[in-house]
């Protein structure tokens, strides 16, 4: 796989991409920040507007420092999620990062079914259903992203969808997406960063609150080493 690096993870389900080379602190705090985050937003229900806000807003009270907000309703078919992150984003995505998060996702849509990550992404998926997973054509779902710029910008993105059954990890890279027509927002992105001294504060109520939840529900991904 070409260069930039890409780190990988999975956060409750949420994918989370490093672009390029971090410090091992800075993902941490990012990781364990944004799942306790996940973690309660969890419990608010499948609203993509209520959960978003709590999300964002939970975040702020962790030493995140909010640097930019949008929402939008995008207009899309037949599309993967790449494709849609990009149609989101526009200008806002280096290609470095382009090409690092289209290397993640390469190495997401290889892993075996059976892997807990796989288990992790599409149980998200299902608990963020709006339509039975189980026996309908298709899914109203939505999903989460994080990408880290190599600067430590931190884009946070929501992206509503509607795809056909059964829900499968190559929605990241197979034209399987089509914008759900209901004329709410479906696009919702976040730009901000981690004041890392800040973060000093709240770093070990972050970890005892988490407890165990750190091992069971952060999943690093490993980067194929054959190409």
């Amino acid at each position: 796989m070409s260069n930039p690096i890409s780190d990988i993870y999975l956060v409750n389900g949420n994918i989370t991409v490093f672009c390029n080379a971090h410090s091992e602190n800075l993902k941490n705090d990012i990781l364990d920040s944004s799942l306790l985050a996940a973690l309660e937003t969890a419990k608010q229900g499948k609203s993509q507007e209520l959960s978003w806000s709590t999300y964002t807003d939970y975040l702020g009270k962790l030493g995140w420092v909010l640097n930019g907000r949008s929402a939008q309703q995008l207009g899309f078919s037949n599309n993967n999620l790449l494709e849609v992150m990009e149609q989101g984003m526009g200008s806002t995505l280096p290609k470095a990062e382009q090409q690092a998060i289209a290397n993640a996702f390469a190495a997401l849509t290889r892993l075996e079914n059976e892997s807990a990550a796989v288990k992790a992404f599409i149980k998200k998926l299902k608990e963020n259903a709006t339509a039975s997973t189980d026996s309908s054509a298709s899914i109203s779902t939505a999903t989460l992203l994080t990408i880290v710029y190599s600067d430590k910008t931190v884009m946070t993105l929501q992206i509503a969808f509607e795809t056909s059954n059964p829900l499968e990890m190559d929605i990241l890279d197979k034209p399987r997406l089509i914008s759900i027509d209901n004329g709410a927002n479906n696009f919702r992105l976040m730009r901000s960063s981690l004041d890392e001294r800040r973060y000093n504060e709240f770093r070990a109520i972050v970890r005892k609150k988490l407890g165990q939840k750190i091992e069971t529900e952060l999943l690093h991904i490993p980067l194929p080493t054959d190409e």
